[in-house]
């Protein structure tokens, strides 16, 4: 990937943002701190190329999603009257919106399942959009933090590594060997 992006840089840079946005971002950002990419393009693709993949999200849950749990829903305990229970329970309100899709983007395990449950229970894309975006102008920013830093450091770091190899492979040796013991008996 990392040749992909050196060679064809910004016209790669985002559809890979689109397809997984954080970890892109991470190495655009690192390629930035290399000097090999501007890094207020790369944050502007990264944003513009997360919230495209987060509406496709939206839109399949929108689209496909009913289909789905009217089909599959059953084995997970999820119906049609389930899903009204959450709207009005939860997604009510444009703050319990906020909170959601924020703890979503932040915690970003959940992520991908709550903006697909955004569409399904037809929230206004409008609003969707506009929270969304607004998290990901933060969430874009830190992860570009990371990898510029390591981009701007990265000799340093890697003679840190360089270094550290020498204890942590021992101990990773030790570790699988008391592992294995106890599995054992």
């Amino acid at each position: 990937m990392e040749h992909i992006l050196i060679t064809y840089t910004y016209f790669a840079f985002l559809p890979l943002a689109i397809l997984e946005g954080p970890i892109v971002t991470i190495i655009g950002a690192f390629f930035a701190g290399q000097g090999y990419m501007n890094i207020f393009v790369v944050y502007i693709l990264a944003v513009v190329g997360d919230s495209i993949g987060d509406s496709l999200h939206y839109a399949l849950g929108r689209y496909g999603g009913e289909r789905m749990v009217r089909r599959y829903g059953a084995r997970f305990g999820v119906t049609v009257d389930t899903l009204h229970e959450v709207r009005a329970n939860y997604f009510g309100s444009r703050r319990s919106l906020w909170k959601i899709i924020t703890a979503a983007k932040v915690t970003h395990a959940p992520c991908s399942s709550i903006l697909i449950t955004c569409g399904l229970l037809r929230v206004s894309f409008y609003e969707f959009f506009l929270i969304n975006f607004i998290n990901n102008i933060f969430k874009v920013l830190f992860f570009l933090l990371i990898g510029f830093y390591f981009g701007q450091y990265y000799k340093t770091i890697d003679t840190y590594i360089g270094h550290s190899w020498m204890v942590l492979v021992p101990l990773f040796v030790l570790v699988v060997y008391i592992f294995y013991r106890r599995k054992s008996k």
